[in-house]
């Protein structure tokens, strides 16, 4: 590197000091190679900087002009006290994916695969600031939502560290986001007042149960994170609009896989999702 990409390096991160963050991130997402972290995690103060992270690398990356516009978003907490995060889903990494017609993630170059079972849900109307004041609680959301579905999430990192970056730096890369697998869509009605506590949910790695349990979300019910998603995603000012979707939540933790493994989650009576890796 010359001199002189050297002093302008070092002027656009006295501008911005996110700047050398952002830049980080899109190299790494346009080389499929990860980066180290050195130098770069005390350029994250606080949640409102790593927000502020992932809407800047979406923009240069294209994906979208304002995060009201991301079609969807992975949202969730470690427990109903803490608070929760957010990241909005770059749309080339989502798929539909059910036993009879499992999606296919080969390919993907990810540097690790995380599987993570979840349930993901379906705005059936536009939500804007207003409206997401107004839904203070899960029992708020009934005229809402229309419809919700069994998700993997796949988790993949940026950092050469991976899952042992630092929190502010997995912030910054969507939460580790690596991909999201959507299962066939159910209507969200018959689904109010449900016992979310005690639903069974199991993931299979080449047909092969690797976990299961009953209950086990870490806020006892996958809704409780969406009232605060929707004031979080409409802080900008925009409207979210219908057909927008969330995934909220491992249900049980972590797995990993290999490439080339057939990744099924189940819950009882909600469906399941499939896809290869």
């Amino acid at each position: 590197m010359t001199d002189s990409a050297d002093r302008t390096d070092a002027a656009n991160a006295a501008a911005d000091p996110l700047a050398p963050l952002v830049a980080a991130l899109c190299a790494a997402r346009r080389s499929g190679r990860t980066v180290p972290t050195a130098l770069l995690a005390d350029r994250v103060p606080d949640t409102a900087a790593g927000y502020r992270v992932q809407d800047a690398v979406a923009g240069q990356l294209g994906w979208w002009q304002a995060r009201h516009r991301a079609g969807h978003w992975k949202a969730g907490a470690g427990d109903t006290q803490a608070i929760p995060a957010y990241a909005p889903l770059p749309p080339a990494g989502v798929w539909s994916g059910t036993p009879a017609a499992p999606a296919d993630a080969t390919g993907q170059g990810f540097h690790l695969i995380g599987v993570e079972a979840e349930v993901a849900f379906r705005l059936g109307r536009p939500v804007g600031p207003a409206e997401a004041a107004a839904i203070a609680t899960a029992d708020d959301l009934a005229d809402w939502l229309d419809a919700l579905c069994v998700s993997i999430e796949l988790v993949d990192s940026r950092w050469d560290e991976g899952l042992a970056a630092p929190d502010a730096l997995k912030l910054a890369d969507l939460l580790c986001h690596g991909g999201l697998v959507l299962g066939e869509w159910q209507p969200y009605r018959p689904w109010i007042g449900h016992d979310w506590a005690g639903q069974a949910c199991s993931l299979e790695v080449d047909g092969q149960e690797v976990a299961q349990g009953a209950g086990g979300h870490p806020c006892g019910s996958p809704l409780w994170v969406i009232p605060h998603w929707l004031r979080h995603a409409t802080a900008d000012g925009g409207t979210l609009a219908a057909g927008t979707v969330v995934t909220t939540g491992a249900w049980l933790g972590v797995h990993f896989a290999r490439p080339g493994q057939t990744l099924t989650v189940r819950f009882a009576g909600l469906g399941a999702a499939r896809v290869r890796v």
